[in-house]
């Protein structure tokens, strides 16, 4: 299997930073008020900035992990994701107060920005280096 050249890491990557940013209007818009109202302006920074953390900590984890995507079915993906998610999703709903989860969508938003973000940076950033 060939593999993939800089070039075409930095622009996959760069694609995926414009889908992160093509989507953040999307999402802001379609929760309008929930995001803002009683809330103060220190937690909505404090959900943003452990989202964009978690982010680019998700980012350092995954850097060198060999993860073939072509080798994995799509019956063992799903077998593996499905339960994955519902678990997960058990858990925040059981360890998280209800007033978190109207800040989910925001934790997410800066999740994908940081995660994004440090994919681009680090590729260009191999590119431009050497």
């Amino acid at each position: 299997m060939p593999t993939e050249s800089r070039t075409d890491e930095v622009s996959r990557s760069v694609r995926s930073l414009l889908l992160v940013a093509g989507l953040t209007p999307l999402l802001l818009v379609s929760h309008p008020g929930s995001f803002w109202e009683s809330t103060p302006a220190e937690a909505l920074v404090v959900v943003v900035a452990v989202g964009v953390l978690g982010g680019v900590g998700a980012e350092v984890l995954l850097r060198d992990s060999d993860v073939d995507p072509q080798g994995v079915s799509e019956s063992v993906a799903l077998a593996v994701a499905l339960p994955s998610s519902l678990i997960l999703t058990g858990l925040l709903w059981i360890l998280l107060p209800y007033g978190l989860f109207q800040k989910a969508p925001l934790f997410s938003l800066g999740f994908a920005w940081g995660f994004s973000l440090a994919t681009v940076a680090r590729r260009v950033w191999l590119v431009v280096a050497g």
